[in-house]
């Protein structure tokens, strides 16, 4: 008897250390594991002359080759110029470099072609506007070959030059600002109109639309062997140059080529304000 009892007081005792242990532990504080400690620059840093020789800056330059110029500058066309003496023919004789220009756009273009090369891609906007300016001139080229024996007037044009024709410059501007139409676009209608008129007769020879377009072959073939070079360390340079020189041909041609310099500005937009007429 006294055994079981000598027993169960032991089997107490233990059941008593053991919830005295569990309070211990669940009234210690979570312990959360230690913040990372991460570096963080606070310190100015010196730059030394052996630091910036071992980072030096590019030693490529974007300058335009002199003889690549006046190759790409002075084209001789005085023969095959006279195959263009019409609308047709002149869209004939462009479609297919158009074509390669797209071509070379759908593959990325000249930004792509600055973009994959590591030294060149400080460059990358040089071939992003040559990419732009080129889609520009073939533009340009388009709207001369459609438009060189005149420019069609539109709906709204030949409406307000009617009016012009009967009221004025001045009683059409008072009659259409009656109408409810604002004084800003009434103006503009009007400048359109009669820009729209003087063009629409306008004659420039076809000759001298062909030499224009004609003279754009070896620009658009510079621009597709370009994009397909494989550029090392050995012609990075040349491929820069070559690339400036071209951009800096189609600047100087879009400028100084007088008929291409009128179209990008004659190339009108028809306003898009609801015209209110009385007719």
């Amino acid at each position: 008897m006294k055994k079981w009892i000598l027993m169960g007081a032991l089997l107490l005792a233990m059941t008593a250390a053991c919830d005295n242990t569990q309070t211990t532990v669940e009234e210690q504080p979570l312990q959360l594991p230690e913040k990372e400690k991460t570096w963080v620059k606070t310190e100015e840093v010196e730059i030394t002359k052996d630091k910036v020789a071992a980072n030096p800056e590019p030693t490529l330059k974007a300058e335009v080759d002199p003889a690549l110029k006046d190759t790409l500058t002075n084209v001789d066309v005085s023969v095959q110029v006279a195959q263009i003496n019409s609308a047709d023919s002149c869209h004939a004789v462009l479609e297919p470099m158009d074509k390669a220009r797209k071509a070379v756009q759908r593959e990325g273009g000249m930004w792509h072609a600055f973009e994959r090369n590591e030294k060149l891609r400080p460059f990358s906007d040089t071939g992003f506007q040559i990419d732009s300016n080129m889609n520009k001139l073939f533009f340009a080229l388009s709207y001369l070959c459609k438009t060189a024996k005149g420019v069609p007037m539109t709906g709204l044009a030949i409406t307000v030059d009617r009016m012009i024709e009967s009221r004025g410059v001045e009683g059409t501007r008072k009659h259409m600002i009656q109408l409810g139409n604002p004084e800003s676009v009434t103006d503009q209608w009007i400048k359109y109109a009669q820009e729209a008129k003087r063009i629409a007769d306008r004659n420039i020879p076809y000759e001298e639309v062909g030499r224009l377009v004609l003279q754009t072959k070896p620009l658009i073939d510079l621009y597709q062997e370009l994009l397909a070079r494989k550029v090392d360390e050995s012609n990075e340079q040349k491929f820069l140059s070559d690339s400036v020189t071209l951009l800096d041909v189609i600047h100087s041609r879009m400028s100084g080529e007088s008929h291409l310099a009128m179209a990008r500005t004659e190339d009108l937009q028809v306003p898009y304000e609801k015209f209110r007429n009385e007719m």
